[in-house]
């Protein structure tokens, strides 16, 4: 091979090098984004912890595997129930449903993410078990040092109980709220109906 050929074949080699590194990166920097990058479904919302400060996005984020943790928020209302034994009548439940919405704030959906979990709140009944310890220590305070009327389903006792769960529930807002008072059947009734003779057809 003559010197003129082994200079032009130097020269090629130094004009493709960086063109094909070019390239490389290109592609490498198209693989990661489609790996990497994941994107929110409709109603949700994504929180990513772990190396380096919380992130929360409404449309995606890069998630390194092993630096980060995801947690995917469901952004819909949920319909929770709790039941809490009246402190004055053992035989009497306090029923309490919420209507309740993740609030929408950087620091509410970081909250949820950190006390409860994404996974919790795709589920009704797995967010009703998380938040029941919370509403059943707090409203009992509530039902216990009110000196008004007895019943439950006065707007006053609602309001105290409303007031005392909000901001509590660890990101969560309430929409809505209802509290009455479920009683048991009437055993001496049920008895005395289960007893009486048969009417003749």
């Amino acid at each position: 091979m003559s010197s003129l050929a082994i200079i032009f074949e130097i020269n090629s080699m130094a004009v493709w090098l960086p063109l094909a590194s070019m390239v490389a990166i290109v592609l490498f920097g198209i693989f990661a984004f489609w790996s990497f990058f994941k994107k929110c479904e409709p109603q949700t919302a994504m929180v990513r912890s772990g190396n380096g400060a919380t992130k929360v996005a409404f449309s995606g984020l890069f998630v390194m595997p092993i630096f980060h943790k995801l947690d995917i928020i469901d952004l819909t209302e949920k319909e929770l129930e709790f039941e809490l034994l009246d402190p004055d009548n053992e035989t009497a439940t306090n029923v309490i449903q919420l209507s309740v919405s993740p609030g929408k704030t950087d620091t509410e959906l970081s909250e949820i993410a950190a006390q409860i979990g994404g996974y919790a709140t795709f589920d009704a009944a797995k967010l009703n078990t998380k938040l029941e310890p919370i509403v059943q220590e707090l409203s009992l305070e509530v039902i216990k040092s009110d000196t008004g009327n007895d019943d439950t389903d006065n707007e006053q006792l609602k309001n105290q109980i409303e007031t005392a769960l909000t901001g509590k529930l660890n990101g969560y807002t309430i929409l809505n709220m209802q509290i009455h008072k479920r009683k048991p059947p009437d055993k001496a009734a049920e008895l005395e109906i289960n007893l009486s003779p048969n009417t003749p057809t």
